[in-house]
C-alpha cells in the first residue's frame, strides 16, 4: 500500500496508490498526490515500474502521474513502459502532454498506451511483452492479466482485478454499490476497497460500511483491506463495523503496509489492525 488516504491532507496517508510485485513484473495501481516520493518510503524502487495502471482521472487517483513520467526523465533505460487505464486514456494523456510537454508521452524509456475496455483481459509477462484478450483461462505460469469493470463513480471509472499465478488481487479504485462488481471480484484472495462514506451515506458513487459488508461477502477474499475513508470517520471505526458483519480477515489500510500473497495463506506486515 503506496497511498491509503483520500484527497485530504493527512499525515499518515497520502492519496490512492496501490503497488503488485509478482515474479519481475511491477505494477503500480492509480498514482495520487504523495506517491512518487511514498514509493521511496516504502522502499520500491520505482525505476522497475512495468506497468502504471489509472482507474479514473479524479486528483487523488492521477495528480503523482505527470511527477512519475517526470522522474522517468531521468532515468535512461531501457525498461519498457506501459500506462494502462480506461476508454479515451490516449485523448487524456495528449491533453496532459498539452500542459506539462510533450515529454509526457516520451518520457525516455519505450511507451505503450492500453486502453483497456470493461471485460478485456491484458497479460504482461516476466518479460513484460503484452497482449490484450478477452476472459479466459488462468494466466500462463509467468505472467499476470488485468481486467478491467466499469464502476458508477465517474463516466470512465473502473476496477481492477489482477490474477497472478498465486491468485487474484481485487481493486475497487472509487467506486458506487455494484451487482456487477461483486461477480466481478469474487474468489479474490486479497481485496482493496475504498470505504469513504459513513452509513447512511450521504452522497452517491462511494461505498460505506453497509456495501462494504455486501461486496465481502460475495467476493469471499482471504484477506479485505479498506482503504480511501474520508475524515471525520476512521479507518479502524469502519473496519470494526465491517468485520463485525463478514467471515474472514478485515484490516484497515495503512501507508508502507506489505501484503504477501502465498500459497499457505495471505500475511500482513507489519500487522494491521483488525477489530
Amino acid at each position: 500500500m503506496v497511498g491509503s488516504g483520500t484527497l485530504l491532507p493527512d499525515a499518515e496517508r497520502g492519496s490512492s496508490s496501490c503497488h503488485i510485485q509478482a515474479g519481475a513484473v511491477s505494477l503500480l495501481i492509480d498514482a495520487g498526490a504523495g506517491t512518487l516520493h511514498g514509493l521511496a518510503r516504502a522502499g520500491l524502487e520505482w525505476r522497475s515500474i512495468d506497468i502504471i495502471a489509472i482507474s479514473h482521472y479524479h486528483p487523488d487517483h492521477v495528480s503523482d502521474l505527470a511527477a512519475l513520467l517526470a522522474a522517468f526523465k531521468y532515468d535512461r533505460g531501457d525498461r519498457p513502459l506501459t500506462l494502462l487505464g480506461p476508454v479515451g486514456f490516449a485523448a487524456f494523456l495528449e491533453r496532459l502532454a498539452a500542459l506539462y510537454g510533450s515529454w509526457i508521452l516520451g518520457p525516455s524509456r519505450p511507451l505503450t498506451v492500453v486502453e483497456l475496455p470493461p471485460g478485456d483481459r491484458w497479460l504482461a509477462h516476466d518479460s513484460v511483452t503484452s497482449s490484450t484478450e478477452r476472459e479466459g483461462a488462468p494466466p500462463p505460469a509467468r505472467a499476470i492479466a488485468v481486467t478491467a469493470q466499469s464502476t458508477p463513480h465517474t463516466d470512465e471509472s473502473i476496477a481492477f482485478r489482477i490474477e497472478t499465478p498465486l491468485g487474484a488481487v481485487g481493486y475497487t479504485a472509487d467506486t458506487g454499490p455494484s451487482e456487477a462488481l461483486h461477480g466481478f471480484l469474487r474468489g479474490v484472495r486479497v481485496l482493496v476497497t475504498e470505504c469513504a462514506r459513513t452509513d447512511p451515506p450521504a452522497v452517491e458513487g462511494h461505498l460505506s460500511p453497509a456495501s462494504v459488508t455486501r461486496l465481502i461477502a460475495e467476493a469471499a477474499p482471504e484477506l479485505t483491506v479498506v482503504s480511501h475513508v474520508y475524515p471525520p470517520a476512521r479507518p479502524e471505526e469502519l473496519v470494526d463495523e465491517i468485520a463485525a458483519g463478514v467471515d474472514g480477515r478485515v484490516v484497515a489500510a495503512r501507508d508502507g503496509a506489505r501484503i504477501v500473497v502465498a500459497t499457505h495463506g495471505v500475511v500482513v506486515d507489519p500487522p494491521l489492525k483488525r477489530s
